[in-house]
């Protein structure tokens, strides 16, 4: 019956701890408001930066505490510039060998400082994500489909890297 018993708080024990987990803060509690300027773009692809800037505000008030304010009225700042948008084909098909899906690329360098220090409290260079779309001449998906995807997917990861250490 020991055994049994053992075996018993050996599972309750494993349950309770968690599975891993921690029951830190994900985000900063002294931070309260976050400015995002429509990032730079050193690429040859207009208009990006304006869809990443809207991404990255949409997933600030999506998945953290902070509000997002205009200006310089915010307790943070989170900066940064595209350094290249690349698209690569992924394969080709037909008689002519026309691409039918290709991977889109994006690059970026960003920054999150602290207004009311000025400290640094992220910093990346060479940030990217890449997605893959179709272009298929039977209803592909165009290139803004995968320029959105492509955003979409920085924004997580970028506002992702504003939790990571706390």
């Amino acid at each position: 019956m020991s055994v049994v018993r053992f075996l018993i708080l050996g599972l309750m024990a494993v349950i309770l701890s968690g599975c891993g987990y921690t029951h830190g803060k994900l985000y900063r509690g002294d931070v309260k408001t976050v400015t995002v300027p429509i990032f730079g773009n050193k690429s040859f692809r207009k208009g990006i930066e304006f869809d990443l800037t809207e991404a990255l505000i949409k997933e600030l008030a999506l998945r953290t505490p902070y509000q997002v304010v205009s200006g310089e009225q915010g307790d943070t700042v989170l900066t940064g510039e595209i350094v290249g948008v690349e698209e690569v084909v992924r394969s080709r098909g037909g008689e002519v060998g026309l691409p039918e899906a290709v991977g889109l690329r994006v690059v970026i360098d960003f920054t999150w400082k602290d207004l009311r220090t000025g400290e640094i409290l992220v910093e990346r260079k060479g940030f990217d994500r890449e997605v893959e779309y179709l272009v298929s001449r039977q209803g592909g998906e165009r290139y803004r489909t995968g320029q959105h995807g492509a955003v979409g997917k920085l924004a997580i990861d970028v506002v992702g890297e504003l939790r990571k250490g706390w």
